[in-house]
């Protein structure tokens, strides 16, 4: 029941995809392909955290910007 489900809401959401890849002129194969990029998504975002957690600062195009000092108390 599980796996009927999960392959529903993968067509739902390929489904309603199409029009956006319609509207970019985009190949419609790509729809089914959007669970792949909401992984990558995931997976940016939980190496995001990990570094936020480790105390490393943001870094983007080779330059790293530090984490900001906190405001002082009023």
């Amino acid at each position: 029941m599980a796996a009927w489900a999960g392959g529903a809401a993968w067509l739902v959401m390929a489904g309603t995809y199409m029009p956006m890849l319609a509207y970019y002129r985009q190949s419609l194969l790509l729809a089914p392909l959007l669970p792949v990029t909401a992984l990558l998504y995931l997976l940016m975002t939980v190496d995001s955290a990990v570094q936020h957690r480790r105390g490393r600062g943001a870094a983007w195009k080779g330059r790293t910007y530090a984490r900001p000092e906190a405001a002082p108390d009023r």
